[in-house]
């Protein structure tokens, strides 16, 4: 979030609390309740979490995460956003998963890739990770 609310365009969407959190505007919210809004947040969110090294991805991801899905918390302003991390079950997809991390790549569910436009892919290429299946874990 705190790299969102520097971008030119969403400096209004963001402000401090008394407790100091930076959260989201009442107007954030209000935008966010509309889906295209949300596929552009979820597109700007995305793109951050593949570029930028944030720290609780870096944790999830090292050991063996891959990122799930994104979902908006109507709710709460402060988490307003959620990346959800999906562990795989297989002790050697795991290991798998964090090597290709190590290796600077990033491993996202399928329908995340829908999020991204080709030029995108093509320029981020070097930090999405094709998914890699066990014999016994291929998809039918």
């Amino acid at each position: 979030m705190k790299h969102l609310s520097n971008k030119q365009g969403y400096e209004d969407c963001f402000e401090r609390s008394e407790e100091g959190y930076l959260v989201a505007t009442d107007d954030f919210m209000e935008k966010l309740q509309d889906d295209d809004f949300q596929d552009i947040i979820k597109h700007k969110f995305l793109t951050y979490l593949l570029i930028e090294d944030d720290p609780v991805e870096n944790f999830h991801l090292g050991n063996g995460a891959e990122i799930g899905d994104l979902k908006f918390n109507l709710k709460d302003n402060r988490d307003w956003v959620m990346v959800n991390y999906v562990y795989p079950e297989s002790p050697e997809l795991l290991e798998n998963n964090a090597q290709i991390y190590r290796s600077g790549k990033r491993l996202l569910a399928s329908h995340l890739h829908n999020i991204l436009n080709q030029s995108e892919h093509e320029m981020l290429d070097s930090r999405i990770a094709q998914p890699v299946f066990l014999p016994q874990d291929e998809p039918e």
